[in-house]
């Protein structure tokens, strides 16, 4: 079994971290939405899902800023993540996550709203790495 998870998305690395850590908090909104869809060996319980709205881009033509952000769920996703690219940063100790909206962030605020930003970084964890009854 692996000790450290890489995850990417249209051949980017967008997070970065050891297994007990990514699976447990996944800080980028497509590692959620991909950790959602893991089916429980449990027919009783059910996991909430995070179903990502329209198609996947072509990785000949990706979108611009964060190639995640047209169907990014983060609720401060705005102007920004369509005119930055997402450095890869490391979010907490071992994790790393390329994502302009989840703090910290080496990307300031001012700059963010020169790209069009409205809405401010906040901690955003929507799935827990457990499934619900």
């Amino acid at each position: 079994m692996a000790s450290r998870v890489a995850v990417m998305y249209l051949g980017r690395l967008v997070e970065f971290a050891s297994a007990g850590d990514l699976y447990r908090e996944p800080l980028m909104p497509y590692t959620q939405a991909l950790l959602s869809a893991v089916p429980v060996p449990d027919p009783v319980t059910k996991r909430q899902r995070i179903v990502l709205a329209g198609d996947v881009p072509s990785p000949a033509n990706p979108p611009s800023g964060c190639v995640f952000h047209p169907r990014c769920h983060h609720p401060a996703r705005d102007a920004a993540c369509a005119a930055i690219v997402p450095p890869l940063e490391e979010k907490a100790p071992g994790h790393w996550v390329a994502c302009i909206k989840q703090p910290p962030t080496g990307v300031s605020w001012d700059t963010q709203r020169e790209a069009g930003a409205t809405k401010q970084p906040e901690r955003h964890l929507p799935v827990s790495g457990s499934a619900v009854s």
